[in-house]
């Protein structure tokens, strides 16, 4: 279970906060990610919705944190799009809009760099 705490870190979740969340005390949280304890079946899919993850990534089972295929065939996230996933959870829709916006100039941005460096040559 190493990764609660891999995920837990890279969301910059601070572990009582976590805790709190998922309605455990810290120690159990704590036991988890050390892997002296396993949580429930409960606290597991808690866990991956509180992440928005599957519980087979949580499990170590994937390496995918979402899966791929279906409906949601576009996101396979690298740990950069997932570190971002965790920060634009909690902002609302005219935040989330204003972020997109930006990376979308960005993108354009470095295209057109990319462009320029290629004419260059």
């Amino acid at each position: 279970m190493n990764r609660i705490r891999e995920i837990r870190e890279l969301n910059s979740v601070k572990q009582v906060e976590l805790a709190n969340a998922l309605q455990v005390s810290q120690g159990t949280l704590s036991n988890w990610e050390r892997g002296a304890h396993d949580p429930d079946n409960v606290s597991l899919i808690k866990l991956a919705d509180y992440f928005g993850v599957t519980t087979d990534y949580l499990l170590g089972r994937t390496v995918e944190p979402v899966p791929s295929g279906g409906k949601n065939d576009d996101i396979n996230l690298d740990e950069i799009e997932f570190a971002l996933y965790g920060e634009v959870r909690e902002l609302g829709d005219e935040e989330k809009e204003e972020l997109l916006g930006y990376a979308r100039k960005l993108r354009r941005l470095l295209e057109f760099e990319k462009a320029q460096e290629k004419d260059d040559k």
